[in-house]
């Protein structure tokens, strides 16, 4: 046998013998002594990478960004080797992308829409009491047809656009993110904890959507809502209009 072959076997050994002993070691899946399953078996094998954040716009990624600097992690706009922290996944260097093990915040692509235009930097910001329900809508459409698709990546792009076909990414949503992220840094051995971040009173939401912005973010974002698996539909109190 090669001594590929033995290491290969060995690692096999190994990695049978820890899944045996699991039950016992194992607590509402964290390893009572020390860091996680997962982690340890990434240790052992040989093959652990650390984990990395792609920050999709408007779904609590700067809220990940913050609790990372607090652990002492890089993530998205802490981390430099990924350059614009916006910038769709699939554009970046291959040997990058195989470096890491990376995550991302998913979120349905209505509330999404309206977090987009109270945003400071994608939207409005403190200039919102100059807009009204037109003016909302108009705004929105204008940016949801501009650049959902420009291909880069940034405020309003596809959110579908920033899964690699070849890498894979752990998703998380929007919705049910601190779970969701407990339970990710629980399984990376990780000693981080989420607290949210611009958390700015909307003056409009949903249900200020024209049945023309409804129409448009169920055509441009089709694939978001598919892939992700979000409802399409809102309450039924929509404004007249558009």
């Amino acid at each position: 046998m090669t001594t590929g072959g033995r290491y290969i076997l060995a690692t096999c050994f190994i990695v049978v013998g820890l899944l045996a002993i699991m039950p016992s070691l194992k607590r509402d899946g964290v390893l009572r002594d020390g860091p996680s399953l997962h982690t340890r078996l990434k240790r052992i094998t040989g093959f652990s990478k650390q984990l990395k954040f792609i920050h999709v716009t408007k779904s609590g990624g700067t809220s990940v960004e913050n609790a990372g600097i607090a652990a002492g992690i890089m993530w998205g706009r802490a981390h430099k080797e990924y350059g614009w922290w916006h910038e769709l996944f699939p554009r970046k260097p291959s040997a990058l992308k195989e470096k890491y093990d990376w995550f991302t915040v998913v979120r349905n692509p209505m509330s999404r829409m309206v977090s987009e235009f109270h945003c400071r930097w994608g939207g409005v910001g403190d200039n919102v009491a100059q807009h009204n329900v037109s003016s909302f809508n108009e705004f929105l459409q204008r940016n949801i047809i501009g650049k959902a698709y420009l291909g880069v990546g940034d405020h309003y792009s596809a959110q579908v656009l920033y899964m690699d076909p070849d890498i894979p990414v752990r998703v998380l949503r929007f919705e049910n993110l601190t779970a969701e992220f407990d339970e990710l840094m629980t399984e990376y051995g990780l000693d981080v904890s989420l607290q949210f971040a611009n958390h700015m009173p909307h003056k409009f939401s949903e249900h200020d959507f024209y049945p023309s912005t409804i129409a448009l973010i169920r055509e441009t974002y089709a694939d978001d809502f598919t892939h992700f698996g979000y409802p399409t539909g809102i309450a039924n109190t929509m404004k007249e209009g558009g």
